[in-house]
């Protein structure tokens, strides 16, 4: 992750490759979002969740377009994993390394990248029933967050 300072000290963030070539998913999303108002923070906490996303399917050697459900589901393990490799797996149980709304967050920005530059899921199907309102919805797409963690919900009392 590269942070680059603008004119007028305005900064933006950019994700590397690990020659050094800007990873232009990540590129587009950002520039997205920049143009939408985001804050600077969030610019950043977006690009360094895409970071973590982009270096497993660098690990996994798997293309951003073709991830499916099985692989995001092992990202979410990767994630969680003390050792942060698919390669290693502890013998013992031991603490995640990333809380659940960590991995929350990381995985609402990849679906909202791949959302925004790649998806494109559209509602209905092969059913010969339609509802009274179908043509308002008819090829609007939705947006469906497909794995998402548990958080707890406890207080910390002081």
């Amino acid at each position: 992750m590269q942070e680059v300072i603008l004119n007028e000290n305005k900064k933006r963030y950019l994700l590397l490759d690990e020659v050094g070539v800007p990873v232009v998913p990540v590129m587009k999303y950002l520039k997205y979002l920049d143009q939408t108002g985001k804050s600077n923070n969030t610019l950043k906490t977006y690009c360094y969740a895409l970071k973590q996303y982009f270096t497993y399917l660098e690990e996994r050697k798997i293309d951003y377009k073709e991830v499916g459900v099985k692989d995001l589901a092992d990202f979410v393990g990767w994630l969680r994993n003390p050792f942060e490799s698919g390669k290693v797996t502890p013998l013992q149980q031991m603490e995640a390394k990333r809380t659940e709304k960590s991995v929350n967050l990381i995985m609402t920005v990849e679906n909202d990248m791949v959302d925004k530059l790649v998806r494109q899921v559209f509602r209905g199907g092969h059913s010969k029933y339609k509802g009274f309102l179908h043509h308002v919805n008819e090829g609007k797409p939705t947006n469906k967050n497909v794995l998402k963690l548990k958080e707890s919900s406890a207080c910390i009392s002081a």
